[in-house]
């Protein structure tokens, strides 16, 4: 699958230790006040987002009816059915596998033209390794965890381009990247 293929933007949005975590071992967050403002008025730009079911399984609830309310999400796991018989799926909701073409194939019947990207580090991985991530804005937090979720789980090289750093507060770096270009 390749990007020209699509018409939606895709934008990543982490929060990540220095180690490279984005959560604690206990999935935890750790971000800064200065973070989850960046994360909220970045999310407010899109029109719909993806995120592992490691993630939606940390807070279903405010997954549902707090994040992107009225938006469409995918849930990305090996066990959608499961989750269909718990979660009722319409037309804000979808449980799909990690194949990025059906996820944004319903992103974009749903109307979808930008997507935020949340995690955790499987989600991250197969959106870099099929090449459809437009733009990465990782906010890099100022402490060592040790253990946690990393920020990739699989094998996915990919070359990007640093186009803005910006200091969230004075520990804490904004970092923008995108795709390198061939």
């Amino acid at each position: 699958m390749s990007k020209s293929n699509q018409t939606i933007q895709t934008l990543l949005l982490a929060a990540v230790s220095l180690d490279g975590k984005i959560s604690t071992g206990d999935h935890q967050s750790f971000s800064s006040p200065e973070d989850k403002r960046h994360f909220f008025a970045s999310v407010e730009t899109c029109d719909g987002c993806v995120f592992g079911s490691g993630s939606f399984e940390e807070d279903p609830s405010w997954m549902l009816h707090e994040l992107m309310p009225g938006k469409p999400r995918v849930v990305v796991t090996r066990k959608a059915e499961a989750y269909r018989q718990r979660y009722p799926e319409g037309e804000t909701l979808k449980f799909l596998g990690d194949d990025p073409g059906p996820i944004l194939d319903w992103l974009s019947a749903q109307g979808c033209r930008k997507v935020a990207l949340l995690g955790g580090g499987h989600v991250y991985s197969v959106f870099f390794r099929h090449q459809l991530v437009d733009r990465a804005l990782i906010t890099l937090e100022p402490l060592v965890l040790g253990e946690g979720t990393p920020f990739c789980r699989e094998a996915c090289e990919t070359h990007l381009c640093l186009r803005k750093v910006e200091n969230l507060n004075p520990n804490t770096l904004l970092l923008d990247f995108a795709p390198k270009e061939n």
